[in-house]
Order: C-alpha cells, then structure tokens, then sequence
C-alpha cells in the first residue's frame, strides 16, 4: 500500500513552491504608453489647468465690474476680452479697472496680455502689457525694459482679425447684455435775464435706459416726469410754451441703433424710431478719422416727421474735428441743414479738465421751417459734466448709473436788440448712446487723447489695488 504524506511534508512541498507562484516586480510593471498617448494626456492636462485659470480669471473680471468675458492662452500671451458693463463714463478708467482685475488674477504672473474692452460687444480699446509692465506702469514709469509699458491699439478691424484666431478657454461668461442699464439725470429748460423775468425754469428727472440685442444693435430712449416749474413755464399760453421750452412728463427717445466699422477707421451708424417726444424717422452717420485721431469727418444725414402734422425734417450735417491740443482741445466746424431744415453753420471749441468740458460756440442758421423763420445767429457756451459716482450700481443684473454727460449753458442772440429767446435754431439730431458718444468715448477715444489722459487708467489702477475686491 501506498504511503499517505504527512501535514508535514506537504507544508514543506508549498513553501518549496511558493517562489515559483510570486510574481517578480519587473513583472509587475505595466509596459510603458506610447508616446503619442502620453503626448495626448500632457496637453488635456494642461489644458484643464489653463481652462481652470481662465475660469478664476474671468471671475475676478466680473467681481470688478466687467460682463461678457472671454478669456484664453493663445500664441504665447493671455487674451482677455471684456464689456465694461459697470463704467461707461470714462473709457480710460474702466481701462486702469482691467488692469487691476488682471494683477488679481491667478494667470497674471505667466504670460503677458492683451486686454480688449468692447462697446457692444464690438472691440474699441485694446492695450498690451504684463505683469512687471503693469507695475511699472504704477510706478510712474513709460518704458518697461525694451517696450511700452501699455501697448494700446484702437483700430477696432484689425482687433476683430487678432481675436478671430483666438480659441477661448472660457467664451462670453457673464453676459448680461439682454438686461437693462438705467441712466438718470435732471432734465431742465430755463432763461436768465430776459423781458419776462430775471430767471424762469421748467425742472424734470429723466430715466433712460439701453439694451443690446446683438452685436453692435442697441434699444434705447428715455421717460422725463416734469417735477417743477416757475409760473411762467406753468401757464400753457406763455411765450415760452408756445415757442416750444418746458419739460414734460412724456416718452422722449425710443429707438433702434445699430453701429459698425465698415473699412479701416470709418464707421457707420443707423438709428430708426422716435428721436424725441414729437420728432420719429431714421438716421445715418458716418465717420472717419487719421490714423492718430486728430482729425475726425463726420456727416449726418436724417429724415424724420414731426409728430401730428407729418411735417418733414431733412438735417443734412458735416462736421470736421480737429484736436489742436489732443485730449485737451478740440476745434469742431459743422455746417449743413440742421434738424429743423435751417442752414447754416456753428463753430465750437472745446476745452477738457478731468471729466468735463466747457465748450464755446457761435452759430448762424436759418431761415428753415416754421420753427425756424428767420436767420438768427446765437453765442454761448455749455458745461458737460457726468453725473454721480464712476461706477454704475447693479442691482442684480440691471444697472444704475447717473447721466454719463449733462450739459448746463446759456447762448444770447447776436446782433438783435431784443433778447426774446427763439429755440429750434441750429439744432443737431443727437443720439444719447451711440457712435459719437460710446463708440468715441466722447471724442476720447483716438491715440492722442489716449495718451493725455494715461493719469486715469494710472489713477484707477492704484484705487482698485488699494481697495481689492
């Protein structure tokens, strides 16, 4: 018979044969991936590190008052693309803002930017620099190793052909361009020193609002609610009444613009709907400037109805700019047909300090429609100012901002004995928002004023460090 093994000796048979079972590590190892593989897995890395980065980025840029951003990492720089939804009344501030929010962010110690601020959605500004630049730049310095500091441009085709090849981490990130900016402002008429009194006033509040509905088109107008008035403007046969002054509680613009660049540094705008409570048509603007800026051609052609008697308006206006003193002076010609089809011409000049403007005129017009009879030449001068703090308050996300630009002045007429006021004379169909206000920044916009007013962007830049959000 056979002999059974013992529980010992099959113990001792195992443990023989266990080194035989173990796999050695070399067999462990997996083999290596190929090399496109591993290729593949560094650039989705990389790329989500980057994607992350422009995320935070654009969230700071929002945190600071900016709206539809676009951010990237693309041919060695960053790209930031960003409304300035939040302050609208000095482009070059809103500028030192961007400059701010960057240094904020995490993707500010890489590589350089270029940040792009947009009027609807269409690019204006754009300005090159880098982190050591920015600081630089705050320093008070102009050069920052070989290059500029801030390396602007304004040629707004060119921008659009740059950005066309950009592939963005983060695409239009808070956008809030279908919710409505509210602007407030008084609205006045009011006489000093004529035959019916030493002053006379007729006062309002006017709520205006804007929406942009797509790229480049804008919904706008305004509501004025009359709140007080002296007894002259109150009586409805007064002279001032029956010429036309006073405020009124009434809808005042309500149109449709639409504006864009059409070739290098000309532009075009079309307005249809309401130009003002008694005045409806369509409009069409175009402009051209230099290279700098320091001359600027407009011309302004209009055909509108007054309301209820179907009378036509047909303004035809060119206007030459010339910047004697860039960003501080500006000689303005315009002559043509104005709004209520008296011809002539008006002569301006213009002087800036900060945020506002005293500008000088003489204008001779007429004769044209009833409202305008007779020639008549007029002298003045307007202050324009913008009214209430630089950043509009959201309110969820609606904004509220006072009038970006109010104007107060008193004109005499010239070469009369009397001094009985005669308004209509030498009128221009001006739109609140658009291509010669928002566009242009209010003539601030061309490389000359740019540099003139760098005090901004550098003053900004240094009260947003201070205060971070």
């Amino acid at each position: 018979a056979a002999a059974t093994p013992t529980s010992a000796a099959l113990a001792a048979s195992s443990l023989a044969l266990a080194p035989a079972l173990v796999p050695s590590p070399a067999a462990l190892t997996p083999p290596p991936l190929p090399a496109p593989v591993v290729d593949t897995l560094a650039s989705l890395s990389t790329r989500a590190q980057r994607r992350e980065q422009a995320e935070l980025q654009a969230e700071v840029l929002a945190r600071y008052g900016f709206s539809h951003i676009s951010v990237a990492q693309s041919q060695g720089r960053w790209w930031v693309k960003a409304e300035p939804r939040r302050w609208r009344k000095n482009r070059m501030d809103a500028a030192g803002v961007a400059l701010a929010a960057w240094l904020r962010g995490p993707a500010a110690a890489g590589a350089p930017v270029q940040l792009v601020l947009t009027s609807l959605g269409i690019p204006v500004l754009s300005v090159g620099t880098s982190k050591d630049c920015i600081e630089a730049f705050k320093a008070g310095q102009s050069r920052c190793g070989e290059q500029l500091v801030l390396d602007w441009g304004v040629d707004t085709l060119a921008l659009e052909k740059q950005l066309a090849s950009v592939v963005w981490d983060v695409r239009d990130a808070h956008d809030q361009s279908l919710f409505p900016q509210i602007e407030i402002s008084p609205s006045a008429s009011y006489t000093v020193g004529t035959e019916f009194g030493v002053f006379d006033y007729s006062g309002a509040v006017s709520t205006g609002w804007e929406l942009q509905l797509a790229k480049g088109l804008l919904w706008q107008g305004n509501y004025t609610h009359l709140l007080q008035e002296s007894d002259d403007f109150q009586d409805p046969n007064s002279y001032f009444r029956r010429v036309g002054m006073g405020e009124k509680t009434a809808l005042g613009a309500n149109m449709l613009n639409y504006t864009r660049p059409l070739v290098d540094r000309l532009w075009a705008e079309v307005s249809a709907g309401q130009l003002a409570s008694n005045v409806q048509g369509q409009s069409v603007r175009l402009t051209w400037s230099t290279p700098e800026g320091r001359l600027r051609v407009s011309d302004t052609l209009g055909n509108y109805k007054l309301v209820g008697t179907n009378k036509a308006l047909n303004p035809h206006v060119l206007t030459a700019r010339y910047a004697a003193v860039p960003g501080r002076w500006d000689m303005i010609l315009s002559a043509g047909t104005f709004l209520n089809n008296d011809p002539g011409y008006l002569l301006e000049s213009s002087h800036r300090f900060g945020d506002g403007m005293v500008r000088f005129f003489y204008r001779t017009t007429g004769p044209g429609n009833e409202i305008t009879p007779y020639k008549r030449s007029f002298a003045g001068f307007n202050f324009f100012f913008p009214i209430g703090p630089k950043e509009s308050v959201p309110i969820g996300p609606v904004t509220l901002r006072g009038r970006d630009r109010w104007s107060v002045g008193v004109e005499t007429k010239v070469g009369m004995a009397d001094n009985y006021i005669e308004p209509g004379y030498g009128l221009f169909p001006a739109i609140r928002h658009g291509l010669l206000s928002d566009v242009t920044d209010n003539d601030r916009a061309d490389l000359g004023s740019i540099r003139a007013n760098l005090y901004r962007t550098r003053l900004m830049l240094s009260e947003m460090i201070a205060a971070p959000r």
